[in-house]
């Protein structure tokens, strides 16, 4: 038997109504995109808008920024010129101007300003080498034998000579670390570090001294008396001299003891009482100077043992109370908050009319260790009993 053409089948139906939501998405799908469209219209009108209506302003800006430049640009060359014209080379293009100016810089010790501690070791020399030549020399003379007096002279004067050599190696040596000079003229030189006053790169053991306005390779410190740094190029100078200006110190003290009780002796001058005076007052000054060389001597030798500078020294030390004062800071919180918790235990211990709900409170605030009775024991919550 044949089914009737006028009913339709359940499969007609569904691919009928699939067809009909396919259609009706496609029509959404249309819309939504036309609707799209017209919304990107209006931005980009919107935009074209705006942006007629800035270009005048940024224009003007743009004007404005490249007079600055041009005034930047004319300023760096007026200043490569008067660079020019005072050393007679032009910076280069990435060189930064340096804070501290070429003209504070101090190259050696004879370099301003002279200031009151280099004064007072001229004067002192000038002294010492006054009364040696006035008083001493003929002391020695009388005394001593003919041979043995022109022995000692002549090493006491060889020895002078030869401090003063060193005394002024120490001082004419410039210190200053030479990738200072190397990084101004060649920018492609990379080092471990960088000196914002000398504007140039240097080692990582350089410090810039404010007094001299350099960097020191291996800075060691800042001899007031020498007017100069002590660094790695003038050390061994330094040291040398320390040693035997102390030792001729020490010589110079004994002989001007013997002067002075022996003033008769002297066959340049007969008054007794100038040569005490002149010659005592000098003793004075020079064990002065004595007792500091000595330290100043002892100390330098404890450096060299322990292969350290003067500054690395200092700057141990300051680390050490850093250190020790955040210690006692530490140590004086946690007494702090001991106190305070022991007090807080306390009370609520001896406190009657605390509600159980204040107390639970308390109790879950209160750190651990605080939550312990020496009588009864660790403090919990009781449970509440059944009736």
């Amino acid at each position: 038997m044949k089914e009737p053409t006028g009913r339709e089948n359940p499969k007609q139906k569904e691919d009928k109504s699939n067809e009909l939501v396919y259609k009706d998405q496609t029509i959404r799908h249309q819309e939504g995109d036309k609707q799209d469209s017209e919304r990107t219209k209006v931005i980009q009108q919107i935009k074209e808008g705006f942006s007629s209506v800035l270009k005048p302003k940024q224009s003007k800006d743009h004007e404005g920024s490249n007079k600055k430049l041009s005034n930047s640009q004319d300023e760096e060359e007026s200043r490569e010129r008067s660079i020019i014209e005072s050393n007679g080379e032009a910076p280069s293009a990435d060189d930064s101007s340096p804070r501290v100016p070429k003209s504070r810089t101090r190259r050696n010790g004879l370099g301003a300003p002279y200031g009151a501690p280099l004064i007072t070791t001229v004067l002192v020399v000038l002294l010492e080498i006054t009364t040696f030549g006035l008083f001493i020399v003929p002391y020695l003379q009388k005394v001593l034998s003919t041979q043995l007096f022109v022995i000692i002279l002549t090493i006491w004067v060889s020895l002078y000579l030869i401090n003063l050599v060193l005394v002024l190696a120490t001082m004419l040596k410039d210190p200053t670390d030479p990738k200072a000079y190397e990084s101004r003229k060649d920018q492609s030189i990379v080092t471990n570090k960088y000196c914002d006053y000398c504007a140039s790169y240097t080692e990582l053991k350089a410090k810039h001294c404010r007094s001299c306005e350099r960097c020191v390779k291996d800075f060691d410190h800042h001899c007031i008396w020498l007017n100069n740094c002590v660094g790695h190029n003038n050390y061994r100078y330094f040291f040398s001299c320390l040693m035997l200006y102390t030792v001729l110190s020490y010589a110079f003290i004994i002989v001007s003891i013997l002067c002075v009780i022996n003033p008769h002796k002297n066959s340049l001058f007969s008054f007794e009482e100038v040569v005490i005076i002149w010659v005592s007052t000098l003793i004075f000054i020079k064990v002065i100077f004595c007792i500091l060389q000595t330290a100043l001597f002892v100390f330098h030798v404890f450096l060299l043992l322990n292969n350290m500078t003067t500054y690395e020294f200092i700057n141990k030390d300051r680390r050490k109370v850093k250190d020790s004062s955040k210690l006692e800071k530490s140590i004086e919180k946690s007494q702090q908050i001991n106190v305070f918790n022991f007090l807080a235990h306390y009370e609520d211990r001896n406190s009657p009319q605390t509600s159980p709900k204040k107390k639970n409170i308390q109790l879950n605030n209160m750190p651990n260790h605080v939550l312990v009775d020496s009588q009864v024991g660790p403090i919990t919550e009781k449970e509440p009993e059944e009736p």
